[in-house]
């Protein structure tokens, strides 16, 4: 079998060159895109955007809490007076089965045994 042409470059010294240069070029990518954030004003340039993003001054501007309060107190009385009156629905509803059962067996009962005007 012939020699290698180059029998000092195994794998493991490849492995490790290969290793060196994709490091350094990532270090350079992340330098540049950090060069052009920080050119545009995303980071710590332009005091505006920064607060743009990071403050919430301006989502309370306008908000009013005590319509929200007062609307939040309208809602919960009307479900309260819906709740009353479902309540109250459920009850009659219950109480028409009961008077119904019963009229039933008592017209059932006047059948079996003959009961009733003849």
């Amino acid at each position: 079998m012939g020699r290698s042409c180059f029998p000092k470059c195994r794998l493991g010294r490849i492995m490790g060159w290969l290793q060196i240069v994709l490091g350094g070029l990532v270090i350079i990518v992340s330098l540049s895109s950090l060069f052009k954030f920080y050119s545009a004003g995303f980071f710590m340039h332009n005091e505006d955007i920064c607060r743009h993003f990071y403050g919430a001054t301006e989502a309370y501007d306008g908000f009013d809490i005590r319509a929200l309060n007062d609307r939040v107190g309208e809602v919960l009385n009307r479900m309260e007076s819906l709740q009353v009156k479902l309540e109250k629905t459920v009850q009659q509803m219950e109480k028409e089965k009961d008077l119904a059962k019963t009229s039933g067996y008592q017209i059932g009962v006047q059948e079996v045994f003959g009961g009733g005007s003849d």
